[in-house]
């Protein structure tokens, strides 16, 4: 394991809030995790996959620490084609610190909120608009409205579209998508820990 995949993997690990684990993330200089500069300053990001466009693009290194975590690497290394819904790092760090540590305590719930953010095949903005809904990797289904020029899945906005990649897209999204099971077992996670800190 390289020193820079440890220490992501760490960084995600222990206890640290997302902005904290991000700013670990950002300074890694190995040129794998991105400063914010654009593809057009260092590599076309249509030679990437879609983890090293995430990866490039410098405002969605939560969600890369969180693919790492997961071992979703790999996965969405591969020929897809995939699209996935991106949240940037804001998004992250408005979870809500209870929740957030739930999550990075449960690889298999995180692996399944990421998995939530994941279509099967290269859907653009336009044909994404042109939806009613749309099928995510985790077998949900997800509705989507085009109003106004805004695209919007499950409520949730797209900021920016067709971030293109060698085996698929990306779009970022201004929320965290957070699937009903995972959001019940987060619940039931922190009640737990409140009704023993409250028995203790």
């Amino acid at each position: 394991m390289k020193l820079k995949d440890f220490l992501l993997a760490a960084a995600f690990s222990f206890s640290l809030s997302p902005m904290t684990a991000l700013a670990i993330a950002s300074n890694i200089e190995d040129g794998e995790v991105g400063d914010g500069s654009s593809a057009a300053e260092t590599e076309s990001m249509g030679d990437k996959d879609v983890v090293g466009v995430a990866i490039a693009h410098g405002d969605f290194s939560t969600l890369v620490l969180a693919i790492k975590a997961a071992g979703l690497e790999q996965v969405l290394r591969q020929n897809g084609p995939y699209t996935v819904l991106a949240p940037a790092n804001a998004a992250f760090a408005a979870i809500p610190r209870e929740q957030f540590d739930a999550l990075r305590e449960d690889h298999d719930a995180l692996a399944a909120m990421l998995k939530h953010h994941v279509i099967k095949g290269e859907v653009s903005a336009k044909q994404l608009a042109e939806r009613d809904s749309i099928e995510m990797m985790d077998g949900t289904t997800l509705p989507v409205l085009a109003k106004d020029g805004v695209i919007s899945v499950d409520g949730i906005k797209i900021l920016a579209t067709d971030i293109e990649a060698k085996n698929g897209v990306l779009h970022a999204i201004e929320q965290v998508l957070i699937p009903e099971a995972v959001g019940r077992q987060l619940e039931k996670i922190m009640n737990e820990e409140e009704s023993a800190a409250q028995g203790n």
